[in-house]
């Protein structure tokens, strides 16, 4: 019988190598087998991504347990996992200065604090993509905070333009390569922020996606927190056009963070410049014609 030589499993890929082999090489039985055991390396691996500095750890410090939690309604979320990465965002000098806006007397943009994924109409927490499936432990450890920018009540609603800065925190369990978030989920959040910011100028108060592209400038890695911000750039009836930037913030801890000065303005932070860009978009929403047919899926 004639013998065949078989080429040497790249060592690059050696960590791959207990699932990517056929299944001869293996000795799985079954496909599931096969999907468990990735789903076994990229939990244990996804926080370590191969540098030229070596083998760097990419958590901010919040500790996972080894099993994927199952995605939960935001409010059964009250772990300390949650907690630790409403502190990371909490400490930020944006949001501190977001947050002292509401107080303030000066004539500096206001800006509104809302968690929409909580304020949304009650009947849409268990279908909603977001709160029903990606608000979990390992995930979206806790739901984004979106600040709004509001307007003199001089100001026509009609004519005003919308700015939104939001925040949040991704977790080990939304990756696609191990290691680096998946794109859609970039393109999640960014299709909710448009649809708040957009909802926020038209009289209905809903907004629906029409269009929308992103491009990519850098991976997102996980465990990080993310700022992203989107502004509205042309209104015509019932279409919005809206622009869009998130960025994957550097790892560090609340005391660190606590210890900087409180922002002076609501443009790009010191530490959203010290982070990475990694992803812009641009989109226009429009006000459905049936909307009489519509539940808001915000409060009117």
């Amino acid at each position: 019988m004639r013998s065949r030589t078989v080429a040497p499993w790249p060592t690059y890929l050696s960590g791959y190598s207990q699932f990517c082999r056929p299944r001869r090489w293996t000795g799985y039985s079954s496909i599931g087998d096969r999907y468990n055991s990735i789903r076994q390396y990229a939990a244990g691996k996804s926080q370590y991504i191969q540098t030229g500095l070596g083998r760097q750890r990419l958590s901010h410090g919040i500790r996972h347990s080894s099993t994927p939690a199952p995605s939960l309604p935001f409010k059964d979320i009250n772990s300390q996992t949650q907690k630790t990465a409403d502190a990371f965002i909490s400490s930020l000098p944006i949001t501190r200065y977001l947050r002292s806006l509401a107080s303030s007397s000066s004539s500096e943009p206001i800006y509104t604090e809302t968690r929409p994924y909580r304020d949304m109409h009650p009947a849409a927490h268990t279908t909603h993509l977001v709160s029903a499936s990606l608000l979990s432990p390992t995930k979206l450890p806790t739901d984004p905070i979106f600040f709004i920018q509001t307007h003199p009540a001089s100001v026509s609603a009609s004519d005003s333009l919308c700015n939104v800065i939001a925040t949040c925190y991704i977790g080990r369990d939304l990756c696609g390569h191990p290691g680096y978030v998946h794109g859609g989920l970039s393109f999640v959040l960014f299709d909710d922020v448009f649809a708040r910011c957009a909802a926020a100028i038209l009289k209905s108060r809903t907004a629906m996606t029409a269009s929308m592209s992103v491009d990519f400038r850098a991976p997102a890695v996980p465990d990080r927190v993310y700022v992203y911000r989107t502004r509205i750039v042309e209104r015509q009836g019932r279409k919005v056009w809206l622009q869009g930037e998130m960025r994957c913030l550097r790892a560090f801890n609340v005391e660190e963070m606590a210890r900087r000065d409180v922002a002076v303005s609501d443009g790009v932070s010191c530490e959203e410049e010290e982070g990475t860009l990694v992803a812009e978009a641009r989109a226009l929403f429009v006000e459905p014609k049936n909307i009489e047919a519509m539940v808001p899926l915000y409060p009117v």
